[in-house]
């Protein structure tokens, strides 16, 4: 009985020509001890560049539900939120229709929506710190920004992720890796 993560994804938010300059990654894990309703975490972290500017901590995850959800960012000068929203959330049958078990317990898939309505605005000197390999063209191209800073908004996701099985008990998918933001 463990955690383990389940899905990811990445969504590139502002670009700078090919380069993918600021990045949402989404995750989720499933602890394979809760009802499956109950069961799953998310998070949503950001990089610069490949790097992580911001703090994947046991308190930044959310409960994956319906109902608003306000997404902590904390980078070293600056935090703020993505308020969103986490709508549509079921478990799917074999036959594609959606459980009537208030467990969950003939579910082959969980889905759900998350849409961010909010919008957050991180400061390009904080990043030009925090990345220090940053080439001189593109460090260039960065601090020349209107106002010094990079807005965004993250737009809608629909997640679809598979429920695993063993003589019917729900267990983690083979070779899943413990996420350590859910301690």
């Amino acid at each position: 009985m463990a955690r383990g993560e389940v899905w990811n994804e990445f969504s590139t938010l502002f670009r700078l020509g090919a380069s993918k300059v600021v990045e949402a990654r989404l995750f989720v894990a499933q602890d394979d001890t809760k009802p499956l309703p109950s069961a799953f975490q998310m998070l949503v972290s950001l990089r610069v560049l490949g790097a992580e500017i911001d703090n994947d901590t046991a308190t930044n995850n959310f409960p994956v539900k319906d109902g608003a959800v306000k997404i902590p960012i904390v980078v070293s000068t600056f935090s703020g939120n993505v308020d969103g929203m986490i709508s549509n959330w079921h478990g799917t049958t074999a036959n594609g229709s959606a459980s009537t078990d208030p467990q969950w317990k003939d579910v082959e898939r969980v889905s759900f929506t998350l849409a961010a309505t909010g919008r957050i605005t991180i400061p390009v000197t904080d990043i030009l710190a925090l990345v220090p390999g940053i080439g001189g063209l593109l460090r260039l191209l960065l601090s020349a920004l209107p106002g010094k800073q990079i807005s965004f908004t993250l737009g809608s996701t629909v997640v679809e992720i598979p429920v695993h099985r063993i003589d019917g008990r729900v267990v983690l998918p083979p070779n899943c890796v413990a996420p350590a933001w859910w301690r």
